[in-house]
């Protein structure tokens, strides 16, 4: 899947619904991913990050 500017459109609209989230944990499962555990509202989340090229 190609990065193009509508990907990063959808990606900046979802991120915005986590703005103000306090960052509770932080995890690296494995070199390439890390997980923010955010909490937000009385609600928690889970920000994957992934930075494998495949």
């Amino acid at each position: 899947m190609s990065f193009d500017g509508i990907v990063t459109k959808v990606i900046t609209n979802e991120l915005e619904n986590l703005s103000g989230a306090r960052i509770d944990k932080i995890f690296q499962p494995d070199k390439n991913t890390i997980i923010l555990g955010m909490y937000l509202n009385g609600i928690n989340y889970a920000l994957n990050i992934c930075i494998d090229s495949r």
